[in-house]
């Protein structure tokens, strides 16, 4: 009787284990499929925020290029672009880059459209710190103006 109960004991606890381990390889395939389902979409998440993006960066164009002296000089002499001192009359008269005119910020949009002559007009704008331009072209971006170039600070002009 005392080896019959040891061989069913046996027996259950062999057949527990074997049940269990069984379970466990249909989780890992579970599993396994899960994550390769979450994998394939999160690939597809993907794939579609890249798409959108490569359409964004295709459609959007940045409306105000940062320059710098080198580049906003290029411009002038080789392109014809105007260079336009934002900040205020005293400030202008205290002195300003060769070439540059005067439209202060608090006055753009009244003079821009008497200073530069067509919307499509490559224009570069400063002041003293580069807050005000930065400014300046927004309000021209917003009124139509297509090729803005900030320099920023007057004081990154180099001769």
């Amino acid at each position: 009787m005392k080896k019959l109960m040891t061989t069913m004991l046996l027996s259950l606890v062999l057949i527990l284990g074997l049940t269990a381990c069984g379970n466990d390889e249909e989780k890992k395939v579970d599993s396994s499929k899960d994550n390769e389902q979450t994998s394939t979409e999160e690939n597809q998440d993907s794939s579609e925020d890249n798409g959108e993006k490569e359409v964004e960066e295709d459609v959007v164009k940045e409306p105000v290029t940062m320059v710098n002296s080198e580049d906003a000089k290029s411009l002038i002499n080789d392109e014809g672009a105007v260079l336009v001192d934002v900040r205020t009359q005293d400030e202008y008269d205290a002195g300003h880059i060769d070439g540059a005119i005067l439209v202060p910020l608090d006055e753009l949009d009244s003079l821009i459209d008497e200073k530069i002559e067509s919307k499509d007009q490559k224009i570069i704008l400063y002041c003293r710190s580069g807050r005000r331009s930065s400014i300046a072209a927004e309000l021209l971006v917003d009124r139509g103006y297509t090729a803005i170039y900030d320099l920023g600070a007057m004081s990154s002009w180099e001769d």
